[in-house]
């Protein structure tokens, strides 16, 4: 890659890069070769840049290196992708870079699904490895600092952290229940939409709290991740605590498990990272915190037991792609398949996926009232929102 301070800066102590934010993914806009207009989501997960549509670079002609497999975001799903020289690759009013990237062999997911807007690639950690990388997510900012020139505010605390493949990692005390403490190591993930994601099977002590609901805990590469949702007694992040956190929990597969460079008991998410202004310091290896006004808001999520995917050209149908048991939605007696069409008086296209998401995180007795049409036959559904946790 072709990434260094003194091109991207231009001399300049720092740069602001606006990002939307939907459903709990930062997205970058991107313009390929100078004239194609694309979304990144930024993945400090992501070691390298990673192109989801081969159809653009076969538009330009560009020629592939190498084909190698790459693990999907659950870390179990294999995937084909190629390597790519040379790809220019301009962000905001940072100048063009030259990038060598992956493309996917074959787009197998469709990420602008559980977005709602297209979503076009990844952006890894090696495209700015050289710089400090600032994520305010109250202002919706990425901000690029020369390392020379930086040093943290007062209000930001260091986070003991270690980096590995580029990409930051802590140690963090957790509680699954009772009075046991675990040690566990978290990566700290920009491309995960959840709070926090522990994997069962890494840690002899870890286990699923008594109250869990099963289905699809995130979306990533290799499609839908399922596992387990439930709340945990405490997470601390350096000095910060978090009581009844909202975590999802999943089984990695054993020869990942045993593998060190994929090591890790599971990964802190955007739901989580939000409540902060996060502080990347890629040459020295360093990561600061600062809490935002959402430090103490409970982190909301569903109560309707629903699982949608945005489709159409428009990405304004909604599509049931599953529903929790036991959930208001499964009792109203709403099946995978089902397309949301109105809610309560209004048509659904009128509505964008982050605002129903909204909807379906509202207070526990809230009515709900859809239009649902299910092989050609239009239904009218209702049910009341439930804590399901």
């Amino acid at each position: 890659a072709q990434a260094h301070p003194e091109n991207l800066l231009r001399g300049e102590k720092r740069v602001v890069i606006p990002f939307s934010y939907h459903q709990h993914f930062i997205v970058v806009p991107i313009k390929f070769f100078g004239v194609l207009p694309l979304n990144f989501i930024y993945d400090t997960g992501a070691e390298h840049t990673l192109l989801f549509k081969k159809e653009y670079t076969d538009i330009m002609g560009l020629e592939y290196q190498k084909r190698i497999p790459i693990l999907g975001a659950d870390q179990s799903v294999e995937m084909n992708a190629f390597i790519c020289r040379d790809v220019l690759l301009k962000i905001h009013d940072l100048p063009t870079i030259e990038e060598d990237i992956l493309v996917l062999e074959e787009d197998i997911f469709n990420l602008e699904q559980v977005t709602g807007i297209p979503i076009d690639g990844l952006l890894g950690t090696n495209f700015f490895r050289n710089l400090v990388v600032e994520i305010n997510y109250k202002n919706k900012l990425l901000i690029i600092h020369d390392p020379s020139e930086f040093s943290p505010g007062r209000n930001f605390k260091e986070v003991n952290a270690h980096f590995k493949n580029n990409k930051p990692y802590t140690f963090a005390k957790t509680r699954i229940f009772g009075d046991t403490s675990l040690t566990l190591e978290l990566l700290f993930d920009s491309g995960a939409g959840l709070p926090l994601l522990l994997h069962n099977n890494t840690h002899p002590s870890l286990a699923l709290p008594e109250k869990t609901i099963t289905g699809r805990i995130g979306m990533g590469l290799g499609g839908v991740m399922k596992g387990f949702i439930g709340k945990i007694v405490e997470l601390d992040i350096g000095t910060y605590q978090f009581n009844q956190l909202i975590t999802s929990f999943q089984d990695l597969e054993d020869p990942l498990v045993k593998h060190k460079t994929n090591a890790r008991n599971g990964l802190i998410g955007n739901q989580l990272l939000s409540k902060f202004t996060v502080v990347i310091d890629f040459p020295r290896n360093k990561l600061y915190l600062k809490p935002n006004r959402s430090f103490r808001k409970k982190i909301k999520y569903d109560k309707s037991g629903l699982i949608l995917f945005a489709v159409g050209a428009n990405l304004d149908q909604y599509l049931v792609q599953d529903v929790v048991k036991g959930s208001p939605a499964d009792e109203a007696e709403i099946f995978p398949g089902d397309k949301i069409v109105g809610f309560g008086w209004f048509p659904a296209r009128w509505y964008s996926l982050d605002r129903i998401t909204k909807k379906l995180q509202k207070k526990e007795d809230k009515m709900i009232n859809l239009r649902v049409l299910r092989q050609g036959e239009r239904l009218k559904k209702s049910f009341y929102l439930k804590d399901l946790l």
